[in-house]
């Protein structure tokens, strides 16, 4: 039977915008890898590597994510093997680093003292975000594997990402319950119920859900593949397109709160450069420092808002091909 139009125009779109979105993760992550390099200089020199090894496994994700989605629309074979090729060579690079990263996160707790409370909702989350991500590179190898033809069972890919799915949910839930808890705390510090509201609990758990949504559609999506289950690629469309929606939702309220920081950092930037004197920024969890408003531009407005601007592309992605996979059965 022929799918209905609007199947076709749902799955069509979704996996354009899920294209254009990995050609901006491909500008975007090129420029954070080159950023991570410099920031990073005076760090240990295997530290540095794991950084650079995780950040380029990020970009060929990316790749094998736009080759991969036109391989889908097109269905032209050479590139499904393109993106098998693509996928196990991030994998190769990222788990040996990833495994590095989590291995330094343990030694630097060894010589620590924390509470319980902090140990299950700050240690925690962070090592159990290094083994999913750990799971789910380790089945972006046997699924690049798949790609490729040399492996014929589907299932072996689909029970690393349930396993990266169920650890990833622990660790978003963890979140969830910690953001939430911050509200009586910036209530004791005397902000305002609103402002803590409108800058901290809408855009932090906006974010949490829609990657909540995201994997647990990913989680039920393997688990209707191995179990042939096919009454849950339903529930697996809902639950991306939920997740989609949000997650679009959470980055344009991001977007909006960076782009009046730039604002303001920009003043101060201009400031600094009349006293010539460096100014000092971070980006996610890198320190820059700047000397120019052109290596501000460069290091921070950029990649700043080619990381909104590809998960907006992202999320709508996903929320289509979620409308497509509900409207399927």
């Amino acid at each position: 039977m022929k799918k209905k139009p609007s199947q076709n125009i749902f799955a069509g779109g979704g996996l354009i915008l899920l294209i254009i979105g990995g050609f901006f993760g491909i500008l975007y992550q090129t420029l954070y890898l080159l950023i991570t390099r410099e920031a990073l200089a005076d760090q240990s020199l295997y530290f540095v590597g794991a950084r650079v090894l995780q950040e380029l496994g990020f970009l060929l994700v990316f790749c094998a994510l736009m080759v991969g989605c036109y391989y889908y629309r097109s269905e032209e074979e050479p590139h499904q093997k393109i993106a098998g090729f693509t996928l196990i060579p991030a994998a190769v690079v990222s788990i040996p680093a990833f495994v590095y990263l989590l291995y330094d996160n343990i030694s630097i707790l060894q010589d620590q003292v924390f509470t319980m409370r902090t140990f299950l909702t700050q240690i925690i989350p962070t090592l159990f975000e290094s083994i999913s991500k750990i799971y789910f590179f380790a089945g972006a190898l046997f699924l690049g594997i798949l790609f490729i033809g040399v492996l014929r069972r589907k299932s072996v890919a689909d029970w690393f990402l349930i396993s990266g799915s169920l650890t990833g949910c622990v660790v978003l839930v963890i979140y969830l319950y910690t953001i939430i808890d911050s509200y009586s705390v910036y209530l004791e510090q005397g902000a305002s119920s609103d402002l803590i509201m409108a800058r901290v609990i809408i855009p932090s758990s906006t974010m949490v859900l829609a990657y909540l949504f995201i994997i647990g559609g990913t989680l039920l999506f393997s688990v209707s593949r191995i179990w042939q289950r096919r009454n849950l690629k339903p529930w697996t469309g809902r639950i991306w397109l939920v997740g989609g929606i949000t997650g679009a939702f959470h980055e344009f309220i991001q977007l909006a709160m960076n782009s009046q920081n730039i604002q303001d950092e920009i003043l101060r930037v201009r400031q600094y450069i009349m006293e010539l004197t460096p100014y000092s920024t971070s980006l996610r969890d890198l320190p820059l420092t700047t000397l120019t408003l052109r290596e501000y531009y460069v290091k921070k407005m950029i990649p700043l808002y080619l990381d909104h601007a590809l998960w907006i592309l992202i999320f709508s992605g996903l929320a289509m091909v979620g409308l497509y996979f509900w409207l399927k059965e």
